[in-house]
């Protein structure tokens, strides 16, 4: 098992950025277990051909820009076993990622009933991004404290439950 320490901020995105050319596009499906958790800390994971579960969770509780993730590689075998014999809430996004300068950018485009959240994390180990960093994408606000915006919250749901937050 894998522990790793991720500090991010988050943030809405009023548009796909103009130019991903040279980011990576993986299509991600997350299971959040379990279904009836008002905030559910495990995950199960297919990120392009890369499976995995993961308990992720605030180093300081009430804090989610510094999150703990515990994570357990699994086979495709392995993870078709265990999402089709679990029952979770799922929701659906192509990722794009691009590493620079030290920071690990990832846009989400949610698909299906979560369409069209656009979402930027901004992943680092040393120093938090300055607004240089960030200025060139379309925010619209920082949400990284915003409990009602984290995926576990809005897995399962549909936009419309979440627009009030958006």
């Amino acid at each position: 098992m894998a522990t790793e320490i991720e500090k991010e901020k988050t943030f809405l995105l009023s548009e796909l950025p103009k130019d991903l050319s040279g980011w990576k596009l993986e299509y991600t499906k997350d299971i959040y277990l379990p279904p009836t958790s008002d905030n559910p800390q495990i995950r199960l994971r297919q990120r392009g051909e890369t499976y995995f579960i993961t308990k992720k969770y605030p180093k300081v509780e009430g804090d989610l820009s510094t999150m703990v993730e515990e994570t357990i590689n699994l086979s495709k075998i392995e993870f078709d076993f265990l999402s089709s014999n679990v029952k979770g809430n799922v929701l659906e996004k192509n990722r794009y990622s691009k590493k620079a300068d030290g920071y690990i950018f990832e846009v989400d485009e949610y698909l299906g009933d979560l369409a069209p959240l656009l979402v930027l994390d901004i992943e680092w180990t040393n120093a938090a991004p300055r607004e240089e960093e960030i200025k060139s994408f379309p925010i619209s606000r920082e949400i990284t404290q915003t409990h009602q915006l984290a995926a576990g919250k809005i897995a399962g749901k549909t936009y419309a439950e979440i627009a009030k937050y958006v």
